[in-house]
């Protein structure tokens, strides 16, 4: 074979020195999450954090499988998304699906904290009435007979508690404190909750709607009157609601779509919250039902 000509030679390793100068910012550009978009233009990608724990549980992304969950994980965290809305779905069999419409912003990454509620939650009666006499039920009758006996959670907050709502000139039906992110659950409107932040630092996510962000907001707006709520357990974006017609869980996130779901049907109710269990009051007799 014959050999290159020296200006052959010098022709190529130019063109190679100017492609690595070209591809170098290109490259750089592409792992700092840069993309090229119709237009054309470059924009910076962001990225979608959503907090789960259901071992099992998918997450799609405008319809889209992205990914599955497994039992050493607790998020889905997806990214290089280019910036706009996205339909965010996370699913598993058994459970009610959770959707969001979420916006992904440039070189940011949106949070959020999906909410699997199964299917199916299953009450038991453990009231003096029932045919139940196990210990563990004995347990779960003395307990719900001290929650049921206990005042209304309004009369029970602190000095200090009191002194954050001072400003709330309304009157209210209830109120129910978080002390993690120092959030309230106000009911002063018959068919509306509010949702009130008097923590310092960084606001919760779910005090945003898109970048509009906000210390309080109100829920949602029912055609029922809302007769008590309370947090879910070990939740702050999420409420159990008494209306007339029954008792539901209520998310409280102001992104859409906000999902409400019914779990124990019925008139003249009451109910309390104890860990990750859920007691019911109908007529004479009680109920629970673990929540997960």
């Amino acid at each position: 074979m014959k050999p290159l000509s020296r200006r052959k030679r010098y022709a190529y390793l130019v063109f190679c020195y100017a492609l690595f100068l070209i591809l170098i910012p290109v490259i750089v550009l592409y792992a700092e999450g840069y993309r090229i978009v119709p237009g054309p233009s470059l924009v910076k990608t962001g990225g979608i954090y959503i907090y789960e724990t259901t071992n099992g549980a998918s997450i799609f992304i405008d319809n889209k499988k992205t990914a599955r969950l497994s039992a050493l994980s607790d998020n889905f965290f997806i990214q290089r998304l280019i910036p706009g809305i996205y339909n965010v779905r996370v699913q598993k069999d058994g459970f009610f699906p959770w959707e969001k419409e979420i916006a992904v912003y440039d070189g940011r990454v949106s949070e959020n904290a999906s909410f699997l509620l199964p299917e199916k939650i299953y009450f038991t009666n453990i009231s003096a009435t029932s045919t139940l006499r196990a210990e563990e039920s004995i347990k779960l009758v003395q307990e719900a007979e001290v929650l049921f006996s206990e005042k209304d959670t309004t009369n029970l907050l602190t000095n200090g508690q009191v002194l954050l709502l001072e400003n709330l000139s309304r009157k209210v039906f209830t109120v129910v404190y978080s002390e993690k992110n120092d959030i309230f659950l106000v009911g002063g409107k018959e068919k509306t909750l509010e949702v009130l932040w008097r923590g310092s630092g960084r606001l919760p996510y779910f005090f945003c709607l898109y970048d509009m962000c906000s210390d309080s907001f109100s829920a949602f707006y029912l055609d029922q009157k809302i007769l008590d709520a309370d947090f879910y357990p070990k939740r702050e974006d999420v409420s159990v609601i008494r209306l007339t017609d029954g008792i539901y869980v209520a998310e409280l996130d102001r992104t859409p779509l906000q999902h409400i779901r019914m779990i124990y049907e019925g008139e003249n109710l009451d109910f309390r919250l104890s860990d990750n269990r859920i007691y019911v009051k109908d007529g004479k007799y009680i109920y629970t039902a673990p929540l997960p």
